[in-house]
């Protein structure tokens, strides 16, 4: 991890998919105190809707109320609506950017005023390489990454 903390509070934003799984194991790997959230609303995990505001306000009030500090924040939250440009409709292009970039914009809008208050706080957001250098079928995924 590129972080360099140690026995830190590290918030897993999209814990739960392949990638976020990955990022959990190696950051309580190296001794993070890791607070991971899904999109699920079962009873194992912080429960987080990127795509709605009053979630992410609430899902992060909630850690901060139960670990006090947040000092790093991974987005790892992806979608992509997979079609060639000139047959995916609007429908896609937003619930791609809703997750993709206004989810990312959520986060660090309620997170923000905390690591302003307390001086210090990292973001690292995640996407693969078809953010730079495109992919086939994934032109709403490629542009919102």
């Amino acid at each position: 991890m590129a972080l360099y903390m140690q026995n830190k509070n590290l918030l897993v934003v999209g814990g739960s998919s392949e990638i976020g799984a990955a990022i959990v194991r190696q950051a309580e790997n190296n001794n993070y105190q890791v607070i991971s959230t899904k999109r699920s609303a079962d009873a194992s995990g912080l429960f987080m809707d990127v795509t709605s505001d009053e979630s992410v306000r609430s899902a992060v009030q909630q850690v901060i109320a139960d670990f006090g500090t947040i000092d790093a924040v991974i987005y790892a939250p992806a979608l992509s609506s997979d079609g060639l440009i000139h047959t995916l409709n609007d429908d896609a292009w937003q619930a791609t950017f809703d997750v993709n970039v206004f989810g990312a914009a959520r986060v660090a809008r309620h997170l923000l005023p905390h690591f302003i208050k307390a001086r210090k706080g990292i973001f690292q957001f995640i996407s693969s390489t078809a953010a730079v250098r495109g992919a086939t079928g994934a032109a709403p995924y490629s542009c919102s990454k």
